[in-house]
């Protein structure tokens, strides 16, 4: 069996560099590098040292690929968990939707209605002086009334007001 010398421990340390660089850029190149080692080896005397270091090369290598391989899962796996994610946030979200949908749906349009068909009944060709003087027949008085009110979708919190004379 070949015993390494510092000169081989020094070439595998300067190797060692460029193959985790190699790994990092080009996993696929190292692959291609590790079969022609895999087909080299057999023809050498296993005893030698180009057949050690070879065979070192080989098993760093493999070794780099291993970790390439782990943290491409790595990878893929949290590419899944947040593509499942992001779907059930898609269908959190499309749920919501209908929800207000529905909600919208359901909203009582009777009031708005019923001020349509107020508007309907009146006669179109009713002197606007006579509606005036209806209006101002009773005298103000001075005093206010304030109606706080909020609208939306075209409509009032309330439908009617009250107000004493």
């Amino acid at each position: 069996m070949y015993v390494p010398t510092q000169s081989d421990i020094d070439l595998m340390d300067d190797l060692a560099v460029t193959i985790n660089t190699i790994g990092d850029n080009d996993p696929n190149r190292l692959v291609a590098i590790a079969n022609k080692i895999v087909e080299i080896l057999p023809t050498l005397n296993s005893g030698s040292r180009v057949y050690y270091v070879l065979e070192w090369i080989y098993d760093t290598i493999d070794l780099v690929i291993e970790r390439e391989r782990e943290q491409l899962a790595i990878k893929m796996a949290m590419m899944e968990s947040m593509a499942s994610e992001s779907a059930s946030n898609m269908s959190d979200t499309s749920e919501n939707m209908m929800d207000m949908d529905n909600e919208m749906d359901d909203m009582d349009t009777t009031d708005d209605m019923d001020d349509m068909d107020d508007m309907d009944s009146l006669d179109p060709d009713a002197d606007m002086t006579d509606m005036d003087d209806e209006m101002d027949t009773d005298a103000p008085t001075g005093a206010s009334i304030q109606v706080d009110l909020t609208g939306s979708n075209y409509a009032y919190s309330e439908s009617e007001i009250y107000v004493s004379v």
